[in-house]
């Protein structure tokens, strides 16, 4: 894969669309946006939700566990970057206000994904929020295009538990 990886990747996904933008206004349609939050991205890839997260908050901490994603993130975007997998969050317990995981579990293996929301509730602030927002796995051609690159997609149920499990309380699900 290599950058040209990194560089398909971000061209596949329509940076500039208003898709992106609409998804990361109806997240905090339900979440109060504190410019003094310190704001955790995982899985920030290119930096396409990281764009809004530092024009709107002060301190962005944007993760990813692949360097070519977040170079090419960095060269247009001011913010700390770090290269980190999410089952090992750099970061000291109680230092984050909000995390921010978009399209990010279902690359993440099942059997990681406890870890993850482990680490998640082990850096948040109490009061802290959790957001993330994945693909409608009941969409056929998203399914597919999972399957073809051997991801697993995160269900609702699946979701609910491992929230639940990890003592998340859920303010709001929506499609």
């Amino acid at each position: 894969s290599g950058l040209k990886g990194a560089e398909n990747y971000h061209k596949a996904r329509n940076p500039d669309s208003i898709f992106h933008s609409e998804k990361y206004k109806k997240i905090f349609e339900i979440i109060k946006k504190n410019k003094n939050y310190t704001v955790l991205e995982l899985g920030c890839g290119t930096g396409i939700y990281t764009k809004f997260l530092v024009r709107d908050f002060k301190n962005v901490i944007a993760t990813d566990i692949d360097p070519k994603m977040i170079n090419l993130a960095k060269e247009k975007i001011k913010c700390k970057f770090t290269i980190a997998d999410s089952t090992n969050i750099p970061l000291e317990d109680n230092s984050i206000d909000l995390v921010m995981a978009i399209s990010v579990m279902h690359h993440i293996k099942r059997r990681d994904r406890n870890n993850i929301f482990k680490e998640i509730k082990r850096v948040l602030r109490p009061n802290g929020y959790f957001v993330f927002c994945e693909p409608n796995k009941l969409n056929p051609i998203t399914l597919f295009f999972q399957k073809l690159q051997k991801e697993d997609s995160i269900s609702r149920f699946e979701a609910k538990k491992l929230i639940n499990k990890n003592g998340f309380k859920i303010i709001a699900i929506k499609e």
